[in-house]
């Protein structure tokens, strides 16, 4: 009963103590459009082709070129890595 008593104290105080978590919102929009950013860049894998997802991004959502630049290569890194050379070659290219 005593030990019962000190883990639930434990959890609480650690619940307490922790951080606040903070989602992101890119992640969470990447983590949506990740099959579709994936197919468009299986049906264009050239620099037109991540240009033009990265701008149906902004459209879409709102953000800014940075912003859609992080869905994409959020995408590509973990739902795509076969497309990881071309992205960091549109990067080097272009930033």
């Amino acid at each position: 009963m005593i030990k019962t008593f000190v883990v639930t104290a434990l959890v609480v105080f650690g619940l307490a103590l922790a951080p606040e978590a903070h989602a992101d919102p890119v992640y969470d929009y990447a983590d949506i459009v990740a099959p579709a950013v994936c197919d468009t860049l299986d049906g264009f894998p050239n620099a037109s082709g991540v240009m033009g997802t990265i701008e149906a991004i902004e459209e879409d959502s709102g953000f800014g070129p940075y912003d859609a630049g992080r869905v994409v290569g959020y995408s590509v890194a973990n739902y795509c890595p076969r497309h990881l050379a071309m992205i960091q070659s549109f990067s080097k290219i272009y930033s």
